[in-house]
């Protein structure tokens, strides 16, 4: 007997409709807002990472003073210099970063383009599994255009690509938990016809 926590993937789809729909139509948003200013959106690309990589570089100086042993602070505290470094140049240079975002951009969009054709074979009984597909076979191309105009495109088409990467990924989302909601929706009682009584 199945377990609530080993429910098949198509169960927890239909409990979680809603829930794709909103996250969905959040992600679709932010696409159309990255798509309409790609050099601002790829900007926010550049300093949002080089933030987080400055942040983990801090962290791991932290965490080197409670490391066990003189050889794992050393390993700590290269870790940290290499992301600090890496960090901080991001934020100080974020237009000389992009290049380099956009090759971490195309292995995101193969990566991406990978789980979400998982996920439409995985549920390819349900409907609407093929927009999670298209959605999949969207990110290989937006992976192959990034590349082949690399690197004379990378202060625009970081921004622009991960927006309709966004849009395409959010739409799929909602297409899919709209049909899982329908699945879900209850069939009407049938009232009898007064002339007929049936």
């Amino acid at each position: 007997m199945a377990t609530e926590t080993e429910a098949p993937l198509e169960a927890i789809l239909r409990d979680e409709g809603r829930t794709l729909m909103i996250v969905g139509g959040l992600l679709a948003v932010l696409g159309v807002g990255a798509i309409l200013f790609p050099l601002l959106s790829s900007l926010t690309v550049g300093l949002f990472i080089g933030g987080a990589l400055a942040i983990a570089g801090v962290a791991h100086v932290a965490h080197a003073f409670s490391a066990s042993g003189w050889r794992g602070a050393v390993g700590e505290i290269l870790l940290a210099v290499v992301l600090l470094v890496a960090g901080l140049a991001m934020l100080f240079n974020p237009v000389l970063a992009l290049t380099s975002l956009t090759l971490l951009l195309v292995a995101y969009f193969v990566a991406d383009g990978v789980a979400l054709l998982y996920f439409a074979w995985s549920l390819r009984t349900e409907r609407g599994w093929v927009w999670p597909a298209v959605s999949g076979g969207i990110s290989f191309l937006l992976a192959g255009l990034l590349f082949a105009g690399y690197p004379a495109t990378a202060a625009w088409a970081l921004g622009l690509l991960f927006g309709v990467n966004l849009l395409s990924t959010g739409l799929s989302m909602v297409v899919l938990g709209r049909a899982a909601s329908a699945d879900l929706a209850p069939t009407p009682p049938r009232t009898p016809r007064p002339d007929t009584g049936v």
